[in-house]
């Protein structure tokens, strides 16, 4: 059954492996006119049932080119006046429809000659709106989430944009971003984090900014960063380029105390080492900050969060949501967008794995789960992908003596 939208015409370069591969996902994207290929024993003939032709120059069609040689291609394309993204793109820019492959496509093919020509996207997909989400390291599994909702496929192309704390490692990508006014005026659907104009990235990643680059049409919405260090009331600076994120006020106290190191451990172990009302205090704390957080977005999150800490431990650190509480706000932007959830449970498991918010845990104080009676929460912490191994999980025992080692 075909889409309801009219998908644009575009031709393959190349009918091979690649071809082959890419094929059924391509298809879900553009109407395929035909094949093209350099090699004559291909010409003439099928490749699931597109026919296979010599290269000829068509003004009206787009070409993706599916070779993994795809320079070699590209260079035929040039020399008869073809342009890179006016005319054709290498396969692998709609693997992730992402912002940044394109930028790094136009600034290193020919020595940068296409770096600041305009591209529209909205030429390649003419009935669909252009969205993009805006924020923190949580934005992409709302748009893995997304991408997998079939509703959402039928009325809107996600383009992936960069994320906020990228601007660390690909400050030149971001700054270019933000200076791209044909793509920003190009947005119909922005879906954004707030970004305060003091954050300590850079000040041009101020949602204030970003707001005024959309056209008047662009619909905004406005989601909260999830954050909660309520079960964390040990929390003191933060430690750069550390083994751990944030030092330990209760350790570093003790050990200022001259504390014997083996006691340390053991008193921290203790189910009573922290008093009830500074663990109160904490969540309090954490509910209150995020409150007026929730107060000035579209999609609420908070009486979800203050109906379920208890229940369950929502963070494994401040700024790093577990699986249940990502799925929940996954699923009310769905429904904000009037979209019904419908991915299956191991699909999101998938998409919300270690890779994407874990590698920062904090470890949750026996105190914490006694005194709130966490139900359900994690007793193997995974942190700093740098300095421990991906594969080591570690009790909250293993890491205070960690801890002790690496601060003293």
């Amino acid at each position: 059954m075909r889409d309801k939208y009219v998908k644009k015409q575009v031709a393959l370069f190349g009918a091979g492996n690649v071809a082959r591969e890419k094929f059924f996902f391509l298809e879900q994207l553009f109407e395929i006119e035909c094949f093209y290929d350099n090699n004559k024993h291909k010409i003439g003939g099928m490749l699931y049932h597109i026919p296979i032709r010599k290269w000829e120059k068509k003004n009206s069609v787009f070409v993706i080119i599916t070779v993994d040689s795809w320079k070699q291609i590209a260079l035929q394309l040039e020399e008869e006046g073809l342009e890179l993204g006016k005319d054709y793109l290498p396969f692998y820019i709609f693997d992730s429809l992402s912002y940044s492959s394109l930028y790094y496509l136009k600034r290193d093919f020919f020595n940068g000659k296409y770096l600041n020509a305009e591209f529209d996207w909205t030429s390649l997909f003419p009935e669909k709106k252009i969205v993009v989400i805006y924020g923190n390291c949580q934005t992409p599994i709302y748009e893995n989430v997304l991408m997998l909702n079939k509703d959402f496929k039928e009325k809107y192309i996600l383009i992936r944009i960069p994320k906020v704390y990228e601007y660390d490692s690909a400050s030149e990508l971001v700054k270019f971003f933000l200076k791209d006014v044909f793509f920003w005026k190009a947005i119909q659907l922005f879906i954004y984090q707030f970004v305060s104009k003091e954050n300590n990235i850079f000040k041009g990643l101020a949602t204030d900014y970003c707001l005024k680059k959309l056209n008047t049409g662009c619909k905004r919405i406005s989601i909260v960063s999830l954050e909660f260090d309520g079960y964390f009331p040990q929390i003191g600076e933060e430690i750069k380029n550390g083994v751990f994120p944030f030092r330990d006020t209760y350790v570093d106290t003790l050990m200022m105390q001259n504390i014997d190191e083996k006691k340390i451990v053991e008193m921290t172990c203790n189910s009573g080492f922290i008093p009830d009302e500074e663990i109160e205090r904490s969540v309090q704390k954490a509910l209150t900050g995020l409150k007026k957080k929730d107060f000035f977005a579209d999609i609420k999150i908070y009486d979800y969060v203050e109906q379920n800490y208890e229940r369950e431990q929502l963070c494994y650190s401040p700024l790093h949501p577990c699986g249940c509480l990502l799925k929940e706000y996954a699923q009310r932007i769905l429904y904000y967008l009037g979209l019904n959830w419908d991915i299956a449970d191991e699909d999101f498991t998938a998409i919300c794995g270690v890779s994407f918010m874990r590698g920062f845990d904090l470890p949750v104080y026996p105190s914490v789960v006694r005194k709130l009676g966490l139900l359900k929460y994690s007793n193997r912490y995974y942190f700093n992908r740098q300095c421990i191994s991906k594969n080591m999980f570690l009790d909250f025992k293993r890491c205070i003596e960690i801890y002790i080692t690496a601060i003293k």
